[in-house]
């Protein structure tokens, strides 16, 4: 950590100007995988229910998402799949994520970056398969068509960290709409989302960088979609880069599947007046 009791959260993950913050690694990693446990038994627990509060059930609107069920008999990947799932093994990597374009590009036109990121990795996913994969509310294996970012947040009156949920749409416009209005509620008064089963988990940690950083749920079998965290950024010279880290089942992706999904984020963050054309 650099200068720990003055960590600045002003650099657009998130609205909040100058507010100090002494916060450690070692206590963030570790709320971290508190939510995200939190948030797995809530996506994992059978039917479209959740929590707005630790005792405050809720139901999704619309009815369940599009799910694709995979016919094991046919599917190339079985034997692949079902190898892995015995192990019960999961990866993490992280590697340097350039964002100079889009970081010129956000603020060039007074955006923040935490929506814009959120956009650009849930629209990567969205385009792989791999990384969509989950257990359906009858335990059948498959794919959601489509999956929305669960994603964390500071509230500034307790430091404590919540999660709020936007549904994505392919429009950044639109995307980023919705999701400044639920970060400016929540910070406003509290106000929380509803989580949704097809959801991916994100998170930034933008009060300092990291080389590494993996999480350890109880149980990662039935769990098959995709974490994704990102630490604070650094300039070096035109450059911007910033830590970038992917938590997967082995069962659901190879590390080909990981390098294909980040050419596709790289390739949205390369050429933002395309990917992102407000």
């Amino acid at each position: 950590l650099q200068h720990p009791g003055q960590l600045q959260c002003d650099d657009g993950f998130f609205k909040q100007v100058r507010h100090s913050l002494p916060i450690s690694c070692l206590s963030y990693i570790r709320f971290v995988s508190r939510l995200f446990s939190h948030t797995f038994a809530v996506l994992t627990r059978g039917g479209a229910y959740g929590m707005l509060g630790p005792r405050t059930p809720f139901r999704l609107r619309g009815g369940a998402p599009l799910f694709t069920p995979i016919d094991l008999e046919t599917w190339p990947r079985r034997a692949v799949f079902e190898n892995f799932l015995e192990l019960d093994c999961s990866y993490s990597l992280t590697v340097p994520l350039s964002i100079a374009p889009l970081l010129r590009y956000v603020r060039g036109r007074g955006l923040r970056l935490y929506p814009a990121l959120t956009w650009a990795v849930t629209t990567a996913v969205n385009r792989h398969q791999e990384f969509r994969m989950a257990y359906d509310r009858e335990g059948r294996l498959g794919y959601y068509d489509l999956v929305h970012p669960e994603y964390t947040v500071l509230d500034p009156a307790t430091h404590n960290m919540d999660s709020l949920n936007t549904a994505y749409t392919p429009s950044f416009p639109d995307f980023y709409r919705a999701m400044a209005e639920d970060l400016d509620r929540f910070q406003r008064d509290g106000t929380r989302t509803v989580s949704r089963e097809n959801s991916i988990l994100l998170s930034c940690v933008p009060w300092f960088s990291y080389t590494d950083v993996s999480f350890h749920p109880k149980s990662s079998l039935m769990f098959l979609r995709p974490m994704f965290v990102w630490g604070r950024y650094q300039e070096q010279g035109e450059d911007v880069t910033l830590p970038f880290t992917l938590q997967v089942h082995h069962a659901a992706a190879d590390g080909y599947h990981c390098h294909l999904l980040l050419e596709e984020l790289r390739g949205l963050l390369e050429r933002p007046e395309e990917s992102f054309a407000l």
